[in-house]
């Protein structure tokens, strides 16, 4: 099902591949070619075309509408007997050359964008706190493992809530937070009362994060590590 909500983020997403280390950081122009039937859908075109023209501040961007590119519009003789030749390629055609093309040893390099610079799998989730009952993303797979963020002050808080999610509107700042998955981080008050939570990449699909006065003074028997699954 084609919804408008859906381009946005995949212009995000977009943005955020090109600031993996994995993506080559000197391309200037984006060829994108729409394949499968529900791309043939004036709307899917419509709503390109509208959301790109932001985008291109960036980089240019060339949409490609999926086979066949011309219909017999207003003539339902020349209609039906298309709709009736099997040699005619369908908007699964372009599907087809995809991976056909795109399979290894095939005519196209093909950039696993789930996979770092060491073929390891990137981190997967969108990490972070509520504002506004919003998520307010911290770690994302952009963010360099093993790195301490600073998150938030605990306050006289025994409980801090932690939020994640796998959505790419998770990564926008616009994710209400009863939609993403909770995570409670407990603070041993009074004694770390005023603190900072700290938290960091460790894997794909594992945090840490530990309650400390500052970066420096993290101890690692606190360290605690937690497993994200999906939602």
């Amino acid at each position: 099902m084609v919804t408008p909500t859906l381009y946005p983020y995949f212009f995000f997403r977009l943005k955020e591949t090109f600031r993996l280390g994995n993506i080559p950081k000197n391309i200037k122009n984006l060829h994108v070619f729409l394949a499968g039937n529900s791309s043939k859908s004036p709307l899917v075109i419509e709503l390109f075309e509208k959301y790109k023209k932001a985008y291109q501040k960036e980089q240019e961007i060339e949409v490609y509408p999926p086979l066949p590119q011309q219909d017999a519009q207003g003539d339902p003789a020349a209609s039906s007997k298309l709709q009736h030749d099997i040699a005619r390629p369908t908007g699964k055609t372009g599907v087809a050359f995809g991976l056909v093309r795109g399979w290894g040893g095939g005519s196209v390099k093909i950039v696993n964008m789930d996979l770092d610079k060491d073929e390891g799998l990137i981190f997967q989730y969108y990490v972070g706190i509520a504002r506004k009952n919003k998520l307010q993303p911290l770690l994302s797979a952009a963010v360099q493992k093993k790195t301490w963020c600073r998150a938030l002050s605990v306050g006289a808080r025994e409980i801090v809530p932690l939020y994640y999610t796998k959505l790419a509107e998770g990564g926008t700042g616009a994710l209400p937070v009863k939609k993403a998955a909770m995570i409670d981080c407990s603070v041993e008050q009074p004694k770390q009362e005023g603190q900072s939570l700290f938290v960091r990449v460790c894997s794909a699909d594992k945090i840490e994060w530990v309650v400390a006065a500052s970066e420096e003074e993290i101890a690692a028997s606190n360290i605690r590590q937690v497993h994200l699954q999906d939602e």
